[in-house]
């Protein structure tokens, strides 16, 4: 059985509203970038952001 993407909307809708989440485009801003290497991250900060997103995209597929 495929999941519809809509299918949870309003789970993950609630998830956001708490508070415990937020939403961030799937490819980091400049801006983004820059916090991230200036946190430490360095050259690799946006390979990280990138890294995190694609996980978080394949727990949602995954159930």
């Amino acid at each position: 059985m495929r999941v519809n993407k809509n299918s949870h909307f309003s789970k993950d809708l609630d998830k956001l509203v708490s508070g415990d989440y937020v939403l961030v485009p799937k490819q980091p801003t400049a801006e983004m970038e820059r916090a991230g290497m200036n946190a430490g991250g360095g050259f690799l900060a946006c390979h990280v952001f990138k890294a995190m997103c694609t996980a978080a995209q394949e727990q949602i597929s995954n159930g």
